[in-house]
């Protein structure tokens, strides 16, 4: 049984033959010459994939420095390095009762207790170390192929590290699929 056009069976074949190489039989010279026309397409459109994955790769390094800017704005705020205040005000001022309220406390706690997805992954017994939670950063690999989270922490008594870092490696986290997380790994703590 043939397929239409005198072709190798429909569906027929061993995984391990060459597709190319239907046992001898070749295909007419028209035919042909249209597969090469859509193999030529096809490479063609490899190549303006490749140009748009260079180009969203400066973009997003370009917004990537540029929000930069606004993540070491807020974490200065965050932290009390940087205190806000209204053009023509007198900056707030401390409780009388108690030492000064420094930064914003607890402002990862809940930032992540409101995210729905994150929240989610929180257990009570998380809530003390992330209070010691002072900063959170998101380095994307210069290339877009995988990121790395940086958690910064005040000294606390859960941990001696400084900051806690966690990378991911995603190859095609500028593809239209879904991505595939191909590798992940923590610092030691």
């Amino acid at each position: 049984a043939s397929a239409p056009g005198g072709g190798a069976p429909a569906g027929g074949g061993d995984d391990d033959e060459d597709d190319e190489d239907d046992e001898g039989e070749e295909l007419p010279e028209a035919v042909l010459k249209r597969l090469m026309g859509l193999k030529a397409l096809h490479e063609s459109r490899d190549e303006i994939r490749d140009q748009y994955k260079a180009e969203r790769v400066a973009l997003e390094a370009k917004y990537r420095t540029q929000l930069q800017k606004l993540y070491d704005d807020r974490a200065d705020i965050v932290s009390g390095r940087v205190d806000v205040v209204e053009e023509g005000a007198e900056p707030a001022a401390s409780p009388e009762d108690g030492p000064p309220i420094v930064g914003v406390p607890n402002f990862w706690l809940s930032a992540m207790g409101h995210h729905e997805l994150v929240s989610e992954l929180i257990v009570e017994a998380d809530v003390p170390c992330l209070e010691a939670l002072v900063d959170v950063k998101c380095v994307d690999k210069e290339d877009m192929t995988g990121f790395t989270l940086e958690f910064a922490f005040k000294e606390n008594a859960y941990f001696t590290n400084a900051t806690l870092t966690k990378t991911y490696e995603i190859p095609n986290m500028l593809d239209d699929e879904e991505p595939i997380l191909d590798g992940v790994e923590g610092c030691e703590i």
